[in-house]
């Protein structure tokens, strides 16, 4: 999909000033063309756009659309979209609530090019605000080293436990396979700026 159309990245920065990393990488991001940085204030126009955009293809899935990837940095920043309890009454005052769009984004949006990239600090925020089908909507994770609880929690074995101290590990739910890798110093990316 949207193979001749240059992809978009819309991040929703919900960076802290004590990530002098995170928030680099994310002014660097900030001045590419096709990126567009959303603050928590933000996040209802954010997602009321994406929403909108996801019917649209969905009206017709066969249309080239260029490809748009949502990055949520530091989802346990955004209040907004906690998932609501189950047992909850009632919906909100017109449109959709923030936690059922993302729920949305992430089960129907990959077929129609829409990915949702989430950064957590925890697997406790992640298990708190993201239900268990939305957890297994994200096929591809990325773990660093974590208790065997947590790790069995993401990825249904303990391999992230096991993990060296600086080693982390893409794990590819389709396929229930892991590969560890090292990863690079942001810096020394950010310094070869184009």
């Amino acid at each position: 999909r949207g193979k001749d159309l240059a992809p978009t990245f819309r991040i929703l920065d919900g960076s802290r000033e004590e990530d002098p990393t995170i928030r680099a990488c994310l002014e660097y991001a900030k001045q590419l063309k096709d990126c567009t940085a959303f603050a928590p204030r933000q996040i209802d126009e954010m997602l009321t756009d994406l929403e909108a955009e996801l019917e649209k293809r969905s009206a017709d899935p066969q249309a080239n659309h260029p490809t748009v990837n949502v990055v949520i940095v530091n989802l346990g920043r955004f209040r907004e979209l906690r998932r609501e309890e189950d047992f909850s009454f009632g919906g909100g005052e017109g449109g959709s609530k923030p936690d059922a769009i993302l729920s949305k984004l992430l089960s129907d949006g990959p077929p129609l090019g829409i990915h949702v990239c989430v950064w957590s600090d925890s697997v406790s925020t992640i298990t708190r605000w993201l239900s268990r089908s939305s957890l297994r909507d994200i096929e591809i994770r990325i773990l660093g080293q974590m208790s065997a609880n947590d790790s069995n929690q993401l990825i249904d074995n303990n391999q992230a436990n096991r993990l060296d101290r600086y080693v982390m590990l893409v794990h590819d739910d389709s396929d229930g396979k892991g590969i560890k890798f090292r990863p690079f110093m942001i810096e020394s990316v950010l310094e070869k700026k184009p």
